[in-house]
């Protein structure tokens, strides 16, 4: 699987950002958070598919494992971010 279109996207959405407001950023995290708490079940069944493909003693394995709780914390921390 050829991932250079896709990073070059995202290289590029990331220089998109740097022109937004900061009233814009934080609406972006906010919307990113709402999208994490709803779609949590979609976001851990594609976790389980990527984790299956990855040895369970490789060291990365736990850090890279989502459950409902990280992914919880990671919208806390997102909407933590947009108050600042």
């Amino acid at each position: 699987m050829d991932l250079t279109p896709l990073f070059q996207e995202i290289r590029s959405a990331s220089r998109d950002l740097l022109l937004l407001a900061p009233e814009q950023i934080n609406a972006v995290l906010l919307a990113v958070a709402d999208a994490i708490e709803q779609h949590t079940d979609d976001l851990l069944a594609a976790n389980r598919q990527d984790l299956a493909r990855m040895d369970a003693a490789d060291p990365k394995y736990d850090r890279l494992k989502l459950t409902a709780e990280r992914l919880a914390g990671i919208a806390a921390d997102m909407r933590n971010v947009a108050a600042l």
